[in-house]
């Protein structure tokens, strides 16, 4: 519908007598600005009356709810005049029992068993994930003791040992691969939440690095692929999702990520079966003495921890013990 002449007149001459921000003062330039807003209210008020004559908008005036009624069923009432359905802004309410169930079955669904033969699975670890669940656990064993660990000291290499119990268990009947079917992936130190320059540096050498195979298991860390210095992220998770993504994107797996990491569980569903750190927990004690060995190596206890770093790489084995 075309504007009353009377409104395209006033608004051309409102846009002509628009002033130079430099010939004015502020407070003209505040009171012209003013005036054009209130023209504007004008020509918006025309043009809704000339639509109203038209039949433009009476659905959607006819719409108009009357006084009284709730804001709520104002908007919906918006909505459905444009055509729109308001149920679909309604996120529907879980009850807090409903979600504590919820949540008790996630974690005996990610503890529980695999549902295939082991040999036929392999195994991915988020590894200073699931340091720091150990850490957790020994903190509420010893409650009554302050423990400080480190993650990125002589820890990781407890972990390779016990993660070397399952190697005769996965990965026998398997498609190929470029890595081997247990793999460790570790974050880098954080420099600025950490003392030690040199952990920093060893660890960041072993990005630049790639993913390398020793004593049957793989190690790959974090800006292996995606160097997240910049915005000071250290996790590897980009690391992780990467290296699924090529294992599956030609032959179909049995591969299960182990994590902590709630988050990053939920992005590698799309790739993986998840467990949690229990279950690899579970596993390690099915190995008798030497499961319980290096699950109590990894609660921090000195017994069976002498020969950790034995054939490890001179580079890895520099990493793993600075601090």
């Amino acid at each position: 519908p075309m504007l009353p002449r009377h409104a395209c007149c006033e608004a051309a001459a409102m846009e002509a007598s628009w002033p130079e921000p430099k010939s004015h003062s502020r407070r003209q330039v505040w009171r012209l600005r003013r005036a054009s807003a209130i023209s504007a209210v004008v020509v918006s008020a025309a043009v809704l009356a000339s639509s109203v004559q038209h039949g433009a908008v009476g659905g959607f005036l006819g719409s108009w709810p009357e006084p009284g009624r709730s804001s709520r069923r104002l908007s919906r009432s918006v909505l459905c005049a444009f055509g729109r359905d308001g149920r679909d802004w309604r996120v529907p309410k879980t009850n807090g029992r409903e979600k504590m169930r919820l949540s008790e079955m996630i974690k005996e669904e990610l503890r529980a068993p695999l549902p295939w033969p082991h040999e036929t699975a392999e195994v991915m670890i988020d590894a200073i994930s699931v340091i720091h669940w150990y850490f957790k656990k020994t903190k509420n064993l010893e409650k009554d003791l302050r423990l400080k660990n480190d993650a990125f000291c002589f820890y990781p290499a407890r972990l390779f040992q016990a993660a070397k119990l399952l190697k005769p268990d996965f990965g026998k009947n398997r498609p190929p691969s470029p890595w081997e079917p247990i793999m460790l992936v570790f974050d880098i130190p954080d420099p600025a939440t950490t003392w030690s320059g040199m952990q920093v540096k060893r660890y960041k050498n072993l990005s630049k690095q790639g993913p390398r195979s020793t004593q049957g298991l793989t190690l790959a860390w974090a800006h292996t692929y995606v160097d997240m210095s910049a915005a000071e992220i250290y996790r590897c998770d980009r690391e992780i999702l990467y290296m699924l993504e090529v294992l599956t994107r030609n032959f179909p797996r049995r591969q299960v990520l182990v994590t902590d990491d709630a988050k990053l569980a939920k992005r590698a569903e799309a790739f993986c079966t998840v467990r949690s750190p229990e279950w690899f927990d579970q596993e390690l004690q099915k190995k008798g003495d030497l499961g319980a060995k290096a699950i109590s190596a990894l609660m921090g206890d000195s017994v069976g921890v002498a020969n950790t770093l034995d054939r490890l790489p001179e580079a890895v084995k520099k990493a793993f013990t600075a601090a």
